[in-house]
């Protein structure tokens, strides 16, 4: 599956970002929580799950940038515009 290729609507463009700007967010703060709650000592644990959730935040603004660059080109732009 190709995220940069084809085309979106306007509807479907404004409740995906608005889904997933939801979703960042809300794994980023549950992320921190998770992470400030683990005891200071187990370090390596902190690292495993800072590791996850930044993997995870970078496939989901890697979607939000192919549902950009896809809205661009419904509009005759470029994705580099």
């Amino acid at each position: 599956m190709n995220l940069f290729q084809g085309r979106v609507s306007r509807t479907v463009y404004f409740l995906s970002t608005i889904s997933l700007s939801i979703l960042t967010s809300s794994v980023i703060k549950f992320g921190k929580a998770a992470i400030v709650s683990v005891n200071i000592d187990i370090l390596l644990l902190e690292f495993i799950l800072m590791l996850g959730l930044l993997v995870f935040v970078v496939f989901l603004v890697l979607a939000q940038i192919g549902l950009h660059i896809k809205r661009w080109h419904d509009m005759g732009k470029s994705g580099w515009w």
